[in-house]
């Protein structure tokens, strides 16, 4: 993508350039030839302006980038990243990270663009690694509410508070993977 915007930015300037010596051409010696080849590349340099409609490749990727984000807003990773789980914690603040990592590991939820798809694996991975030791280390606590074992934090104290920056420090860097995501989106998927 950024080498087709060189190659565009190179062609307007060639046109441009083009253009000023067919009009010099057609102002020293005013004929049919140098009024025609003027006209033809004003069109050219303002056919080029005009944006391209999004191919379908890029629709599907707007559209799949939107599904991924309304299922893991920003708000709600962030708020992931920030939160303590050294503490209890609701359930259904990590659903949707389940519903990501179960149901976006198919062919459907894969990117067409190579650098969005990366971006999403990554994500993918990162989210995988959070979950995975939340669910080996949390236990349910009362309903729709886990947290890590208040026997260890009695028990081993030092232990407790590794293994909660251990899950932090996973929460932080699955923000980070999104942040990554959410940027490449928005250089690669015109809204």
């Amino acid at each position: 993508m950024e080498a087709n915007l060189v190659v565009s930015k190179w062609t307007k300037a060639l046109n441009v350039l083009a253009l000023l010596g067919a009009v010099a051409w057609l102002v020293n010696s005013p004929s049919w030839e140098p009024g025609v080849t003027a006209l033809a590349l004003l069109a050219t340099l303002i056919a080029q302006f005009i944006p391209s409609s999004p191919s379908p490749q890029d629709q599907a990727d707007r559209r799949l980038r939107d599904d991924l984000l309304e299922l893991l807003p920003s708000s709600k990773i962030n708020f992931i990243a920030d939160y303590d789980f050294g503490s209890a914690f609701r359930t259904e603040w990590i659903q949707p990270l389940f519903t990501f990592l179960y149901g976006w590991n198919d062919a459907q939820h894969e990117f067409n663009d190579p650098k969005l798809e990366t971006k999403r694996k990554t994500l993918h991975s990162a989210v995988d690694a959070f979950i995975a030791k939340v669910a080996h280390e949390s236990f349910p606590e009362k309903e729709s509410v886990q947290r890590l074992p208040r026997e260890l934090q009695q028990a081993d104290p030092a232990r407790y508070s590794a293994l909660s920056r251990e899950i932090n420090d996973l929460a932080k860097a699955m923000a980070d993977a999104h942040a990554n995501f959410v940027r490449t989106a928005a250089q690669r998927t015109r809204a």
